[in-house]
Formats: structure tokens, C-alpha cells, sequence
């Protein structure tokens, strides 16, 4: 019989006599020329893995034989790393239209989800179950239109200004175009009687040169007119002045100069109206500008009104008289300059008592101002 060999069995020796585990240690890299390291130490290197972090309640392990590994607890517990519980919302947040509805499939992802798989959508009312009695909110409203703010209100004045100073440069600019070119040409007529041509009125006149008016109707319609016809400059302060003294009721009246009558009959409406006075302050300077004094009072002469459709001196005399213009009398002329405020009322060829004392009273004038519209006579 043969006796089997022993082996000898080295046995370990227990943990509490083994050598503590090496610290690994950032070693200097050596100079080139320096001595080698020694070979590297043959003890056994002992790694420990880090203890499992906790992130939260939710997080921590289920221990065996409990609740939690009843069917769906495990589909439920993995879905805590993808999925987590929003707070119940407030009654405001129900009725917002971007709350949630049942049936509507929504995916949070958990700031500790793992980055190596990605989550599945997932039926949120599982996770939200206490809300599924909330109602649903209605259909979202359009809002009403805003009302116009201060900023777009200030935009509209803006453009108003802008299109209404465009619009007057363009008038003024076709005004003074005008006014150079009726230097020269006798006009064909003048915008107070193109409004009465347009009423349906029939318009009588026939342009007359002031060598063919009378001198006494010169001298009666600047003394009647514009006494000071000859030294102002279009606009006369001193008559404005007194005219505003004369004013009971607030309006001025009675300060308009025959520059500035021949600016409003030539270029603009027949209406009183500020807006017309501002115009014609512009109008009346230009006149002063590009025409003399006896060119401005030829024209007054030729396109006043002495009667219904009845306009300049000429026609006037023969509506009246009966005679050419350049026949007329002291007391003829004075009727003729007393009707021109108000021709329609005022009838030179058969005077009432106010007209024929007004007369008398130019006429007096006349003889006290002998040097009247001498600016305008050769």
C-alpha cells in the first residue's frame, strides 16, 4: 500500500498581521542623468471603492421582504432618477392654459438622472393622481386690442406737423412763383372770383391800366382804404394797434391794409379764419417784396368787388355811372371807395342816407390829403 505525499499548504496569514496597503505617492520625474529609481515594490496595492452616495429619500435602498417589492414598485422606484413630484398647484395655476391635462405625456428629467440611457415618455397622471379631478382650463382668449398709447398719439402729431408744414412751403412757394410772374402779366383773375364763378354767380370785369383810371379814385380808395398806403410796408402796427382799441367784443376789425386785401382776393378763400390771417401775413410781405406801390393799387383796382359779380374799376363805372373810369368824379369816386367794405349792401349808383354821408365825409378827406396815393400817380 502507498502512502499518498502531503503537500504542504501555505496558509495566509490572518488580516490583522498583513502589511497596511501601500499610499500611492506623486513621485518627482528624475533628470535624465540622474541615478534610476529602484524597482518598483512587489506588496500588494488594496483599492477600496467609495461608499454609495445618498441623494435622497427617495434614493435610499429598499430593504427585503418590505412593501416596496410588491408588483410596480420596482417600474415606480426606477423612475425616481427620470421623473420627479411637482408641488400642487395653486387654484391660479389650475386655470392657466399651459397647465397640464390628463392624457398629456410630459417628461422632467431629475438633476441625478443617469447620462447612459435615455428616459421614455411616460404617462405623467400615474405621477400626478391628485390632480386628475382639476378642471380643464378653457379656451385661450385673445386679447382685446390696446388703446393707443401717448407715445403713438404724439407719433400721429408729429406727422400731422410735418405733412401741414410741408403743405404750406408748397402753397408758398406756388404764391411767390405767382407773384413774379403777375409782376409782369395781368392776372386773369383772382380766387374770389373763381369761388363766385363756381357759386353759379356770372362774373363782370375788363382789366384797366391805372393810366386809365381816374385820379380821384385813386386818391378816394387810399384815403377810404389805407390812409397810410404810401409809408408802411405791407402791414400797418399803428392801424392794428388801433384797431384792437376799437374791438368791443374781442375781435380786432378794420386793420387790413390794401397789400394785404389784394394777398387775400389774389391767393387765398374769402372766409375769416386765423389760419387765413397767418397766411396772408406771408403772401402780403412778398408782395411788398417783388412789386411796387403802383402795381399793387393797379391790381387792387382791377379785382375789388364793387357789386354782385361786378369787379374792378371799369366795370364798376359802367355799372353805376354809366361812364368809362377814367370820367369819374370827386363825389362819384368817394361813393365808389365808401361801397368797397360792403359791396352787396353798399350801392354806389343809388346811395342811401349812410352811404351818401359817408361820402361827404371821403370827400372831405380827400381835399384835407391832396398828396394821397401819390406813390402810385405820375
Amino acid at each position: 500500500m502507498v502512502t499518498p505525499a502531503v503537500v504542504p499548504t501555505k496558509v495566509a496569514p490572518p488580516a490583522a498581521e498583513m502589511a497596511p496597503p501601500a499610499t500611492l505617492q506623486a513621485v518627482p520625474a528624475a533628470p535624465r542623468d540622474a541615478t534610476p529609481l529602484p524597482p518598483p515594490s512587489t506588496r500588494p496595492v488594496v483599492v477600496t471603492a467609495p461608499a454609495p452616495i445618498q441623494r435622497s429619500v427617495e434614493d435610499a435602498p429598499i430593504p427585503a421582504g418590505s412593501a416596496a417589492t410588491a408588483p410596480g414598485a420596482e417600474q415606480a422606484r426606477r423612475t425616481r432618477g427620470f421623473f420627479h413630484r411637482l408641488p400642487e398647484p395653486d387654484e391660479a395655476a389650475k386655470s392657466s392654459p399651459f397647465a397640464h391635462r390628463p392624457g398629456e405625456k410630459a417628461v422632467h428629467f431629475h438633476a441625478g438622472a443617469s447620462a447612459a440611457g435615455v428616459p421614455t415618455l411616460e404617462d405623467a397622471d400615474a405621477l400626478r393622481a391628485p390632480r386628475q379631478g382639476a378642471p380643464e382650463a378653457g379656451p385661450i382668449q385673445t386679447p382685446a386690442p390696446a388703446t393707443p398709447t401717448s407715445g403713438r398719439l404724439w407719433t400721429w402729431i408729429r406727422l400731422g406737423v410735418r405733412y401741414a408744414a410741408i403743405a404750406v412751403a408748397v402753397w408758398f412757394a406756388t404764391t411767390v412763383a405767382a407773384i413774379v410772374l403777375f409782376r409782369f402779366v395781368d392776372p386773369p383773375g383772382s380766387m374770389l372770383m373763381l369761388f363766385q364763378r363756381v357759386g353759379g354767380t356770372p362774373i363782370t370785369q375788363r382789366w384797366t391800366p391805372i393810366e386809365r383810371i381816374s385820379p380821384n379814385l385813386v386818391r378816394a380808395v387810399v384815403v377810404s382804404e389805407d390812409g397810410r398806403f404810401c409809408s408802411h410796408w405791407g402791414i400797418d402796427p399803428e392801424e392794428i394797434l388801433a384797431a384792437i382799441q376799437r374791438a368791443r367784443d374781442g375781435v380786432p376789425r378794420g386793420a387790413s391794409t390794401i397789400t394785404m386785401q389784394v394777398a387775400k382776393n389774389m391767393f387765398l378763400w374769402p372766409s375769416k379764419s386765423y389760419v387765413r390771417k397767418a397766411l396772408e401775413v406771408p403772401a402780403t410781405l412778398a408782395l411788398e417784396v417783388f412789386w411796387p406801390k403802383r402795381r399793387i393799387l393797379e391790381v387792387y383796382l382791377n379785382i375789388a368787388e364793387w357789386g354782385p359779380g361786378v369787379f374792378g374799376a371799369e366795370a364798376a363805372s359802367q355799372h353805376h355811372f354809366r361812364k368809362s373810369a377814367d370820367k369819374l368824379s370827386r363825389r362819384e369816386a368817394a361813393l365808389l371807395a365808401v361801397s368797397l367794405p360792403a359791396p352787396l349792401q353798399r350801392v354806389a349808383g343809388r346811395p342811401g342816407a349812410l352811404t351818401a354821408r359817408l361820402g361827404r365825409l371821403i370827400e372831405s378827406r380827400m381835399s384835407n390829403s391832396p398828396s394821397a396815393g401819390s406813390c402810385a400817380l405820375r
